[in-house]
């Protein structure tokens, strides 16, 4: 968890890439 919340930090420019990916695992997660 903690690494979640550095890379945001370290990549502020794919923050959205980040969280996408974030939420798309979420979603996989919750299909499986």
């Amino acid at each position: 968890m903690t690494i979640l919340s550095i890379l945001p930090t370290t990549f502020l420019p794919s923050r959205n890439y980040i969280v996408l990916r974030i939420l798309q695992t979420s979603s996989t997660l919750s299909m499986t």
